[in-house]
């Protein structure tokens, strides 16, 4: 019940902030994306044949392909973002994309 009257209390004082509804709809959808990719689970894929072991991505609480959208973002941007990572090398000012393991996701 403390919660309950806790998260009332914050719509209020929302609202007296002036946030419309549509606003506070968005802020609820933006928070509830942040706690499912907080509950991401990082797991090794082996790929076969090269020895690689790039990082897998399991969402428990919400399908990414439900997710992603809710970001703005297609399911496979969402998934390279969290799974890659873009480098330049040098002055060259040449980039590479470095598949990330599951120790660098951590």
């Amino acid at each position: 019940a403390a919660s309950e009257t806790s998260f009332h209390n914050t719509v209020q004082a929302l609202q007296s902030l002036k946030i419309t509804s549509h606003e506070l709809q968005q802020l609820w959808t933006l928070l509830a994306c942040i706690l499912h990719l907080g509950n991401l689970i990082c797991e090794e894929s082996e790929v076969s044949g090269c020895g690689l072991k790039p990082v897998h991505i399991v969402s428990p609480t919400m399908p990414l392909v439900e997710l992603a959208p809710l970001l703005g973002l297609q399911t496979e941007h969402l998934l390279q973002s969290l799974t890659t990572q873009k480098l330049i090398i040098g002055d060259r000012k040449s980039l590479k994309t470095k598949i990330l393991s599951v120790d660098d996701v951590r």
